[in-house]
């Protein structure tokens, strides 16, 4: 992606070995100087939001699975059922199921979800 530098004076961009500092005449010889320009603007006010967000302390994404979720899977991961199984009971992503199973504690002797995938296990 080309870069334009906004800095004042906005909008210089060397175009055809000349330099232009009148949008007009930027659109007219390139109009996707433009659309780079208001992409690029979009982009900062989201990450500045963002930033103000963080230092205000809010939490950005998309927030986990509650405690009693966790524990259903839990239950499920001991009873034996395979990830897909419970996320099908749950009616929760499987990689969601197989996240949470994979890192919550499991009784009874169970260490992991059973899992429909040919994949080889990752080494720990």
């Amino acid at each position: 992606m080309v870069r334009v530098d906004r800095d004042p004076p906005a909008g210089k961009k060397l175009v055809r070995g000349e330099r232009t500092d009148d949008p007009v005449d930027m659109y007219l010889r390139d109009p996707s100087v433009l659309w780079l320009l208001k992409a690029q603007k979009i982009g900062d006010r989201t990450k500045a939001g963002m930033a103000r967000a963080r230092a205000a302390g809010k939490r950005i994404g998309r927030p986990g699975v509650t405690h009693r979720v966790q524990e259903k899977i839990a239950q499920h991961v001991a009873e034996g059922l395979s990830a897909y199984r419970i996320s099908k009971a749950l009616r929760l992503d499987y990689k969601t199921v197989r996240k949470y199973a994979d890192a919550g504690p499991c009784t009874e002797g169970a260490t992991t979800v059973a899992t429909t995938s040919r994949r080889r296990p990752q080494a720990p």
